[in-house]
């Protein structure tokens, strides 16, 4: 990863979306997962 400073602000935020996106979604699969698991 870069080291801060290095990086100009719109590509810092943009990888920062991207992982919170990314979280986002990786919580929302395991919460229709668990969801599934709990309707069998």
């Amino acid at each position: 990863m870069f080291i801060n400073g290095q990086l100009p602000e719109a590509v810092k935020s943009s990888f920062f979306y991207e992982n919170f996106i990314t979280k986002q979604i990786s919580l929302k699969n395991a919460e229709i997962k668990a969801g599934r698991e709990n309707d069998r």
